[in-house]
């Protein structure tokens, strides 16, 4: 019997504009191993290495942009991107 391999999961881009607070959090989320997950402040703190301001107002709506790509809250991790293969 013959088993076919695993495809690797498709990483889609989504239609973010480039520097959005949005598509920084992607890269940011999207980098972690599938296992891991960031925190609000860690996601913050990671931003601020890259001298981006992010208050709660663009934070928030950055998130809820995320949810439609894959963004998951995981109680007492964090954030991740979860990428499903098709």
């Amino acid at each position: 019997m013959v088993h076919a391999a695993k495809s690797p999961k498709k990483t889609i881009q989504p239609p973010l504009r480039v520097g959005s607070p949005a598509h920084k959090i992607y890269a940011i989320l999207v980098s972690l191993k599938p296992h891991e997950a960031m925190t609000r402040p860690q996601i913050i703190e990671r931003l601020g290495q890259d001298e981006t301001f992010m208050d709660e107002k663009k934070f928030g709506r950055a998130m809820t942009e995320l949810k439609r790509w894959g963004l998951q809250n995981v109680p007492k991790k964090g954030y991740r991107i979860v990428l499903e293969s098709k």
